[in-house]
């Protein structure tokens, strides 16, 4: 018996009482979103909010995802070992999200969507004053 067959996996994931919690997780999803709204796109908004979590918590800027600061660190890091470990991180999500989602160097676009999106500072500068009513 193969651990990865139907049979075996749906064996271990009823014995820990994982199908339930998936489908109650999945249903509570489900309710939680506007109708109109795609599984998949809520599943990114909630990936950026957390890779910006996990920046911050890292110690990054609190407006780049994690991927983002990833890719920055790789080329701007001041000691070599550092840029070889950021290096093998977007090695990681870089492959994932080849695998996963069918992005080439995620990292990388990540990185430069940050850089057209500005600084929060930059981004109220830019936008138009309300039209003051005499």
């Amino acid at each position: 018996m193969s651990f990865f067959d139907n049979t075996s996996r749906g064996l271990f994931t009823n014995m820990m009482g994982l199908d339930s919690l998936r489908l109650s997780l999945q249903e509570a999803v489900m309710r939680a979103m506007p109708d109109n709204t795609l599984e998949d796109e809520f599943t990114e908004a909630v990936l950026f909010v957390l890779s910006i979590r996990l920046n911050r918590l890292t110690g990054g800027a609190h407006d780049m995802t994690f991927s983002a600061r990833c890719h920055q660190t790789t080329t701007q890091a001041r000691f070599p070992p550092s840029r070889l470990i950021w290096r093998g991180m977007v090695a990681v999500i870089d492959l994932y999200c080849a695998a996963f989602r069918g992005e080439v160097a995620h990292c990388e676009t990540a990185w430069y969507n940050h850089c057209s999106r500005g600084t929060v500072g930059q981004r109220r500068q830019e936008r138009p004053l309300a039209p003051q009513h005499e």
